[in-house]
């Protein structure tokens, strides 16, 4: 490793790093109003100290904390000018001397580098035994947030989701301390805010507006007192000369500099380390500075006028380091550019080494890139080495702050802002805008995509990339539009939309991908296999947001495309009914979202052409065709044909244990066919035990692999309520119902198919307890969610009718089972509210008849029936007598099933 590289500083604290293994936060310490000054007779201090005695004290009488709870911190740093804001603020969140504890939320408001996060970190850094847990969030943008709480949920083992983050914290009983740090924008922050009406929270901001959010009060950080920045100044430009800082001299000069700073910490800490690195001396950086305001405000008039104060103190050494020759200062320069684009906090190392390991073909595309990017593959040794010397520059200039154990570095939100801003208005924006693309797609995970469902190795190595990825796109959106007008572009951002893919990103993954979608349609035709794969991942991603009709859409334009476009002659064949590999696996996926949609009919002729195809074409072990049965099998099961279910899934789990012999643990995709399994054999009302034991299984792998909270967590929860009520204990499956619908709405949202399916099973539980009140409830909520054109809406019409029967509204019942009956034997429509069945029909097959749904004639006149007799209206019993000659009369006596 060269010199250079060898003086890359080692920091004491770790950025982005939480206190022991139960804080997780991360912050600049680098920058504020602290040196090593204030003594332990200090008044002010003794008040802190008893402050923080008293919260514990407070705290004691409620949940003891935890006792292994530390906070790593210097015990020779401490802040200056500031201790008796801190003793105010401990003061408001020890106030509440009875036992309950309620959410208090203190702003601290300031210019930019007023010290407000450092004061922040002092307060958690003193509060470290008075608190169960400190958590840190970054809250400079709506997807910054997202991703600080989706860190934390999967940190707590709860899943990779923002609302599960969010319900960790709001859930514990314990004191905790919450920071969110830069919220800088008008911000709704009810869907920032953990929604619970406990914690003590701190807001820092730079906006007036913000400060309204309040509920215990402001602490206004602005400039600092004259002889604190005095003596910050000439401690830190002369940290080993006491005779210089006590001069006369040397204090009227840091006096008049200080003034021109307005007090400012970070302006002031900054001019001092210029002057320590001889940039200017004292006596001439006053006139530098000026200088350089004036040239500075000449230039950019967009930036806050108090913040030129600070900016300005960093163009006069970033001046000297542009005009420096060495290669090394160049490749400083071109890296900070680069940074500027990216979101400011947590910039990890191997994001930007990660262009340094590309292929043959993508080096020949590097030739306008920086040198600092320029290495060769075979070279990437070298290129680490010259990358941390450049951070070890920019380090050195304080422009960035840098972690060398984590390897992450982070930019103070006015250095960011400052180096942004110095670029925009000039020639070159666009070019360093699409370097920053080139490093950003470099980072993203090449080849096919692999959720994070599926893979949460994958998933937590990307899930950093997602704020710097919505920085970039937002910023080139505004600056360089026509980036997404070229190949280059759409070529990045399709890449960038892996990393929300994998992430779980959704809606940022189709609101990008439909940008791509548009070129490629524009320029390479609807029907060119790079235009497929963008919407079949397009397709992926609305499945999973439960937009089906969407989703469905675009499965079936890729459908149509396979259909037309083949890979060869020897396809055509079939004219009519195509077999290639292509086809089919775009009719599999089809058929994934009928199902999910409830279209168990559509979902069953599309399933069963793609397994006939795939075992034909591919083989009947194949990973592709076992997919197919799987997917056919759940079809099957929702159909009722039992036979043909249980033996698709004996023979795909038998197949995927084999493979799993292998390996030291179950793959995610059987513990899916060993979920399956066990609901058939529920609904077969067979093996009840081992299909409990099953389920089990599954609920406790997924927990440890993919965390609490994770859908399919979730998911396999909700099916072991279902084994409980088959199993006779109904009151069992409330109870876990009760925890896990509210999971399925925070993770998922009340539309999601997995909210359906809890309330479904709700239903089923109450009725089995005779709860009838209590189950017309969460039927009439569940019809309020799926709606009338839900395909299963006329079985919960059936289940709707027989509770009404069971509470004695008769009229209300006989209503419902009229309607139901109507629609019944009304026409069946040409098209489906899901998707164009003229295709399907003319592409597959012949419609499978209305039979195939879960209620059918006879029970509908059965309960029907029920009604009359209760009525008493024997002719009009009689009548449907006549009408349907054979139906069960006795149905209202059989439990009905509501899922």
């Amino acid at each position: 490793m060269s010199q250079e590289a060898q003086q890359l500083p080692q920091t004491t604290k770790s950025t982005g790093h939480g206190y022991d293994t139960k804080v997780v936060y991360g912050s600049r310490a680098h920058y504020g109003d602290i040196y090593n000054f204030a003594s332990e007779g200090n008044e002010a201090a003794r008040l802190l100290r008893q402050g923080s005695d008293l919260i514990a004290t407070n705290r004691a009488q409620g949940t003891p904390l935890p006792c292994d709870f530390r906070v790593p911190r210097s015990s020779t740093t401490y802040f200056t000018g500031r201790l008796l804001q801190l003793e105010k603020l401990r003061s408001i969140f020890c106030s509440v001397q009875d036992q309950h504890y309620h959410r208090k939320v203190v702003v601290i408001h300031g210019l930019g580098g007023s010290g407000k996060t450092q004061f922040c970190l002092k307060y958690a850094e003193d509060s470290q035994d008075s608190y169960r847990g400190i958590f840190w969030i970054d809250a400079s943008s709506r997807e910054a947030a997202d991703h600080s709480y989706t860190e934390l949920s999967r940190h707590y083992g709860k899943g990779i989701t923002a609302a599960a983050g969010k319900h960790c914290v709001s859930q514990s009983k314990k004191p905790w301390l919450m920071i969110l740090d830069n919220i800088d924008r008008d911000t709704d922050l009810s869907d920032i805010l953990p929604p619970s009406n406990s914690g003590d929270i701190l807001i820092t901001t730079r906006n007036q507006s913000v400060t309204a959010y309040n509920t215990h009060g402001v602490i206004s950080l602005d400039k600092m007192d004259v002889e604190d920045a005095i003596e910050l100044l000439l401690k830190t430009a002369f940290p080993r000369d006491a005779d210089t800082r006590h001069q006369i001299a040397s204090r009227h000069a840091a006096s008049a500099i200080v003034d021109k700073l307005k007090c400012l910490a970070i302006a002031v800490w900054h001019a001092g380390t210029t002057i320590c690195r001889r940039i200017y001396t004292l006596d001439k950086y006053l006139s530098s500075y000026l200088d350089e305001k004036r040239n500075l405000l000449s230039r950019r008039r967009s930036i806050d006028q108090l913040e030129e104060d600070v900016i300005a103190t960093w163009e006069i050494p970033f001046k000297r380091l542009e005009n420096d020759i060495r290669e090394s200062c160049k490749d400083a320069v071109a890296l900070m550019n680069i940074l500027a684009f990216l979101h400011h906090e947590a910039i990890h190392v191997s994001m930007l080494e990660a262009s340094y390991a590309r292929s043959e073909e993508e080096l020949r595309s590097t030739e306008e890139l920086p040198r600092i990017f320029q290495q060769r593959g075979s070279d990437q040794e070298e290129a680490r080495e010259r990358l941390h010397v450049a951070l070890s520059i920019l380090y050195d200039y304080s422009i960035i702050e840098f972690d060398e154990q984590s390897k992450i570095c982070s930019l103070h939100p006015v250095v960011h802002q400052w180096a942004r801003t110095r670029i925009v208005g000039r020639q070159n924006i666009q070019y360093w805008l699409r370097c920053t693309s080139f490093v950003l797609a470099c980072a993203a995970p090449k080849g096919p995509v692999n959720h994070g469902d599926n893979n949460v190795d994958i998933e937590t190595s990307i899930a950093p990339l997602v704020p710097h990825i919505t920085n970039f796109l937002q910023l080139s959106g505004s600056h360089d539009p026509s980036f997404r007008n070229i190949a280059e572009g759409i070529a990045h951002i399709e890449q960038m939309t892996k990393v929300y893919q994998q992430s779980s990103s959704w809606n940022l993954a189709v609101q990008h991908l439909g940008i791509v979608l548009d070129y490629r349609e524009k320029k390479q035709g609807a029907r060119h296999t790079d235009t497929i794969a963008v919407k079949r991942r397009m397709s992926d991603c609305l499945w999973r947001l439960f937009e089906v009709k969407a989703a469905v859409k675009y499965d079936i334009d890729i459908l149509k495309a396979r259909y037309l476009h083949r890979p060869s002659w020897k396809d055509w064949r079939y004219p009519f009914r195509p077999r290639h590999t292509e086809y089919l696996l775009a009719l599999n996926n089809l058929s994934t979202a009928l199902w999910i949609g409830g279209e168990h009919k559509w979902s069953r002729v599309a399933a069963e052409y793609a397994v006939n195809g795939l075992k034909a074409t591919v083989g009947n072990d194949d990973d592709r065709t076992l997919e197919a049965m799987f997917i056919l099998a759940r079809t099957y099961r929702h159909l009722g044909l039992d036979d043909e279910a249980g033996h698709l899934l004996t023979h795909v789990l038998r197949q995927h244990k084999s493979r799993d012999a292998h390996s030291r643990s179950s793959n995610l995709d059987t513990l899916m066919v060993k979920n399956e399994l066990a609901l058939h054999f529920c609904h077969l009302n067979k093996h009840l035990e081992a299909a409990e034991v099953m389920i089990r299984s599954v609920a406790e792998s997924r927990t440890r692999i993919l965390g609490e909270e994770a859908p399919y967590t979730l998911w396999a929860k909700n099916d072991l309520a279902i084994v409980f009520s088959a199993r006779g204990r109904p009151a069992d499956a409330l109870h876990l119902l009760a925890e896990v619908t509210p999971a399925v709405q925070r993770v998922l949202g009340s539309q999601h198919v997995g909210v359906h399916m809890c309330l479904g099973n709700t239903v089923w539980a109450h009725s089995l307890l005779k709860n009838w009140s209590a189950a017309e409830k969460q039927v009439t909520l569940l019809a309020s969610l799926m709606g009338v054109d839900h395909p299963d809406h006329r079985h919960l019409l059936a289940g709707t009718a027989y509770i009404k029967i069971k509470l004695g509204k008769l009229n209300e019942a006989e209503r419902l089972c009229n309607d139901l009956l109507a629609w019944f034997e009304s026409p069946l429509p040409r098209t489906s509210s899901m998707v164009l069945v003229s295709w399907l029909e003319w592409a597959l097959t012949t419609p499978s008849p209305r039979a195939n749904f879960k209620v059918d004639i006879p029970y509908a006149a059965g309960l029907l029936a029920a009604v009359y007799k209760r009525q008493g209206h024997t002719g009009k019993l009689n009548d449907l007598r006549a009408r349907y000659q054979t139906f069960d009369e006795d149905v209202i006596n059989k439990s009905f099933k509501f899922i």
